[in-house]
């Protein structure tokens, strides 16, 4: 692996861990409908992001820092959505409920955990279970967030929107 590759990705490994960071920040803040549009930006932010991350290999003992749970982020109105099962399926697609608060709440403590790792020097670890998150559990909680947050940020009539009365 050559010099310029290896810095290409700890660039974006570090870039995703200042997302992080970032992210924890504002979800331990408690936020309420007033900060919709920042949670959106941020797990958008978040997303892109981890969708840089590099490959590595799985290392370590698999023993993980405990993180702090939260309850769920109280703070806003909607908890409860519906969102489809399986989106690539086509036919005889359930319709599942979501919780908002939940998959907020889910993605800190993924992210956290990650970031534990990273700030304990066990960066190859943490870029691991991060890409393996975003795959696995916390990248469905952030899109299916994502549509929700849009739904509430945009539920504003279209003719208030481009100004007619």
């Amino acid at each position: 692996m050559s010099l310029w590759y290896q810095c290409v990705m700890a660039d974006a490994v570090e870039i995703f861990a200042t997302e992080v960071r970032r992210y924890c920040e504002l979800i331990e803040s408690r936020p309420d409908d007033t900060r919709l549009r920042e949670i959106a930006g941020q797990l958008a932010r978040l997303y892109a992001a981890g969708l840089d991350l590099p490959r590595v290999a799985a290392s370590g003992d698999g023993v993980h820092s405990s993180v702090p749970t939260l309850d769920d982020c109280k703070g806003l109105s909607v908890g409860y959505y519906s969102v489809v099962s399986d989106p690539l399926q086509l036919i005889d697609n359930s319709v599942v409920i979501g919780d908002l608060r939940d998959d907020l709440a889910d993605i800190y403590g993924d992210l956290k955990r990650g970031l534990l790792l990273f700030e304990s020097g066990r960066e190859e670890e943490a870029t691991w279970d991060w890409r393996f998150g975003l795959r696995a559990h916390w990248g469905e909680h952030a899109t299916n967030a994502l549509r929700v947050l849009h739904a509430m940020i945009e539920q504003e009539p279209i003719e208030q929107f481009i100004g007619i009365s």
